[in-house]
Formats: structure tokens, sequence, C-alpha cells
């Protein structure tokens, strides 16, 4: 049997050392937080297995957080957002099983269904359409034998959203079709103007999928969640959970209470670093005459494409910029993308190293591009 390797972020920082870079644009999110900043503490903290769903203070917050439909029960704590989509494509797929998911995509929305075995269709989002969803074409992509679509909104890794109207119609297509919608809402609270609702809490046929990584910058408590209304789904979902880990930890969890209900003083100031992210990079673009983009509706992340050039070429635009210019940045084949695309991220980093890596990409370009 052939083995196909799962797409690996081979060039993140994370995996091949933070100290190779002078400036760091692959990153997704807003910048770390300390315990200190958060005000964490564990005090006298017994170490017991957890609850299997998840700290029931940690859910009815979240809970309370989602909207006036989401109950506690309705919130499973899972291992970051990948954890909870992995539970939810081995709960709902089988071998053979069709879905359709949004394209390009965080991976783990299509290589765990593709290892599963299941028949995986792209929804494709192209450059040309700005990233968004086409949902006439996706309703007739739904067949009879369709389990879930898998959508990400706010999109990864462009930023782009779909609006209000398109989520109501999704969800009437679900209810119709008699299948699953899932969103992956990770980056909700990082809209630029108003969030969407939490899509579970418009219906039982919606799976919601979100994180505290990305927006409030713990991505080391490993804390994300899903959300359902539907019970007997919730118990397939607890189930698999428990074959993955029994439960999350309790370390983990209290962590994330803690950040969590400091959510109203945490957000202004959160919205205001992406704000001035967004700002660098967005005056940064519209100077740069080798590239275009999608503006993003939200996140700290943008999808920016090299119009007119060859792999060859690209490929040697990610040599200089990793080895001359000691920056990291998101190659498109993290996103099954050509390698023309890629992913920049602007929050992660305080804006004076933002603006010095975008410079660095400059220089990048016109080594390579620019007799």
């Amino acid at each position: 049997m052939k083995y196909e390797r799962m797409i690996m972020e081979a060039e993140s920082p994370d995996l091949i050392g933070p100290e190779k870079f002078l400036y760091n644009l692959a990153e997704s999110s807003v910048r770390d937080r300390t315990l200190g900043e958060l005000g964490i503490e564990f005090g006298n903290l017994s170490l017991p297995y957890g609850n299997h769903y998840g700290s029931p203070e940690l859910r009815a917050l979240i809970a309370d957080q989602s909207g006036s439909n989401i109950a506690t029960d309705d919130v499973l704590v899972t291992a970051g957002a990948a954890g909870a989509l992995f539970i939810i494509s081995s709960s709902l797929l089988e071998p053979g099983d069709h879905m359709v998911v949004g394209f390009p995509n965080y991976a783990t929305n299509y290589e765990t269904p593709n290892a599963i075995g299941a028949r995986v269709e792209e929804h494709v989002q192209t450059f040309e359409a700005g990233f968004s969803i086409d949902v006439d074409k996706l309703e007739s992509q739904i067949t009879d034998e369709t389990r879930f679509v898998s959508l990400t909104c706010p999109h990864n890794p462009t930023g782009v959203m779909f609006s209000r109207q398109e989520l109501d119609r999704l969800v009437d297509i679900v209810e119709r079709k008699g299948c699953w919608l899932v969103v992956d809402e990770t980056y909700r609270e990082m809209a630029y103007g108003d969030p969407l609702p939490v899509a579970a809490s418009l219906s039982d046929r919606v799976i919601s999928v979100c994180s505290l990584s990305k927006t409030y910058g713990v991505p080391g408590i490993r804390i994300g969640w899903l959300v359902t209304r539907d019970k007997e789904l919730m118990e397939n979902f607890i189930s698999a959970k428990e074959q993955i880990g029994i439960t999350g930890s309790v370390l983990d969890e209290t962590a994330a209470y803690q950040t969590l209900r400091q959510r109203d003083r945490l957000l202004p100031q959160i919205q205001q670093e992406i704000g001035e992210g967004f700002e660098i990079v967005s005056d940064w673009v519209s100077n740069e005459a080798m590239l275009e983009w999608v503006q993003p509706d939200a996140g700290v992340t943008c999808c920016v494409r090299v119009p007119g050039v060859s792999d060859a070429q690209m490929q040697r635009f990610y040599e200089i910029i990793k080895n001359r210019y000691k920056t990291a940045l998101g190659p498109g084949y993290w996103f099954k993308l050509p390698d023309n695309y890629m992913r920049i991220g602007f929050g992660w980093t305080r804006p004076d190293d933002t603006r010095k890596g975008l410079q660095c990409i400059s220089k990048a370009l016109r080594d390579c591009f620019v007799n």
C-alpha cells in the first residue's frame, strides 16, 4: 500500500527552532501571553482526571458567551480546535463516505477525512472570486451520501468571511439535505466588524468549532471546543474523545477558564493590536507592486500571491527569505496552494518587527525577480 504523507509545516519556527529567525510572520495568532500578564494562578490545584466533557465551569462560560441557544451540555472541551476537528471526522466518517470541504483550508479539515478513507470533495474558493464561497455551487455538491460540509469562517489562510445571509442559507441547505454543517470558527472574535453568531446556535444541524489559541494568544494551553445541540451526536463525540485522551488537562482547563472570564477586558486590547497589524500590512501591500492580495475581513493573516512566476523561481524565493533574511512565513503548500501563494501573519510580532519582516519579503522578491 502506498503511503502518502500528510502535509507538514516543515518551515514552521516552532518545528525547526525560533532562534533561526529574526522575524516570524508564519504565526496565525496574536502575540503570546504570559501567566503573569493574565494573572493565572494554580494555587494548590489538585491534579486528578478531569471531567470527561471538560471543566463544567469552563463549559458554562463558553456556553454563556456563545448565545442564548447554547447550554453547558452543548459544549465539549477538546485539545485545541484541531482536536475538535479530529473528533468530528472520526465520529461522522467511515471509509467511502462523502463530504464537502472548503478549499484552501487548514489541513486537519481534509487530511483527517482523507486518512479515514472518505471521499473528500473540495469546494474551491478562488483568488479571483475573493476566496468567497459559492452557495449555489456548494448546494449542488451535496448528495444523498454527503455526511457533512466543512467550512472555515473567518477563512484560514485568507481572513475572508461569508455573510450572515450566506450563513443562513447554508443552515437552510443542510437542514433540507439532512447532512451536517461544520463551521471552524477559530478566528470568529477577530472580525474587524461585528462577528457572526456562533453557527451552532442557529440549528441542531450545525457543529461549531473554536479555540482560545488564536484570539487570546494562549496556544500553549491547548484548549478548544466543539458545540452541538444534538444530544446523540454529543454522545458520539465524547466517546471519541475518551478514546483519544480520556480527559483534558486540568491545568490547561484552569488556565483557560481564568483567561476566558477576562474576555471583556482582554478583547478591546487584542482588537487594537489586530487593527495596528492590519494597518501595517495593508499599507505594505498597497505599496508593493510585486504582490496582490484579497483583503481580509478578520484575523491576523492574509494570503498574497506573486503573479506570473514559476514554482522554481518561488523555491529560490523561499530559500532566500529563510536563509538570507531569516524571515518565516507560510508557503502556499501548507494549504495545497501553488508556490506563488503565501500566508503572512501580522499579529504575533511587535509592530516594528512586522514592518521589518515585510521589508525583508520585499527585498527577497527583488533578489529573485528583478534583474
